[in-house]
């Protein structure tokens, strides 16, 4: 059932609650879903950042400085786009706003939540639902323009993972790229590598599998999908699969953080729209999604869990 009579550190909180999945959503903090835990054996799956409570960013922040974990909503860009004074903050425009909770439509399992965007001329909401008799998410998206001319954008999604060393990561795909990498601890910029093992300064490196925190590494690799889906399984043996439409989300950045970036320990495993890490870089390649006048995209996600 969906229960809004909570808060979290002072923002209010939805808790979405079934027999196997426990997910709470602050949706006046961008629309996140902060939680999303495993009853059966009481395995939290989302990251949480041990040095930082939740708070209110104002619009334009620097995500990573209000980076609590959780599930978030990238959209229109990841990287800032644009110029001043119409320039599209770092991971978009979402998670800085404050959502509202819509009605949803009678389902007590369910909760929808939406936000107008301040830059580009859309309207974006997300129903969520627990099912109340098996241990699966859905998310709903819909985004609309709202204005009167054509609008480019790009769009992915964005669960930080928690982790341990010896999580393992299944992706449908065959070639990783390096994007970023300080110090080549997780491979030479601009390499490319048949998935799992990325040639990095000490040697080869299964990516499939997470590393310790003291390894001291952190970097971003991009992978062309061939199915739309990824799984995580934790050492307990608890497995999260993640489904979504590959005509949507093509592409899959993974961030992976083990102890070399703010001594953080986690992963993101980002589907996108575009290989492009900006919307300006979209455009120029061709990669950008066109929302047309009155025009809705629409994409389901799913994710499934199967308790240790």
């Amino acid at each position: 059932m969906a229960d809004q009579r909570w808060s979290f550190c002072g923002i209010p909180a939805v808790l979405l609650e079934g027999r196997y999945l426990r997910v709470t959503v602050l949706p006046e903090l961008g629309g996140k879903i902060y939680s999303i835990v495993s009853k059966a054996d009481d395995t939290e799956l989302l990251w949480h950042n041990p040095r930082l409570d939740p708070r209110r960013p104002p619009f334009g922040a620097n995500f990573d400085n209000y980076f609590t974990g959780g599930w978030d909503h990238p959209f229109p860009t990841l990287n800032p786009s644009g110029t001043f004074p119409d320039q599209i903050p770092y991971l978009g425009e979402l998670w800085s706003l404050p959502w509202q909770v819509l009605p949803a439509g009678g389902d007590p399992c369910a909760v929808t939540i939406g936000v107008n965007t301040v830059i580009v001329p859309c309207r974006v909401q997300c129903r969520i639902r627990v099912d109340p008799d098996a241990p699966r998410l859905t998310l709903g998206y819909s985004i609309a323009n709202v204005g009167w001319s054509p609008v480019a954008v790009t769009w992915g999604l964005h669960p930080c993972l928690a982790i341990e060393e010896g999580t393992r990561f299944r992706l449908p795909v065959t070639k990783g790229t390096v994007l970023q990498s300080p110090g080549g601890g997780l491979g030479t910029e601009g390499a490319t590598y048949r998935w799992p093992l990325a040639d990095t300064a000490s040697g080869p490196m299964d990516m499939s599998v997470a590393g310790a925190p003291d390894r001291q590494v952190y970097g971003l690799h991009q992978f062309d999908l061939e199915e739309g889906w990824f799984e995580v399984v934790r050492t307990s043996g608890t497995r999260a699969t993640f489904r979504f439409p590959r005509e949507t989300f093509p592409v899959i950045n993974f961030w992976a953080v083990y102890g070399g970036w703010r001594g953080i320990h986690h992963a993101a495993l980002e589907p996108w729209s575009t290989r492009a890490l900006s919307l300006e870089q979209a455009a120029g390649i061709g990669e950008e999604l066109t929302v047309l006048p009155g025009q809705e995209i629409r994409a389901d996600v799913q994710l499934e869990v199967a308790a240790a």
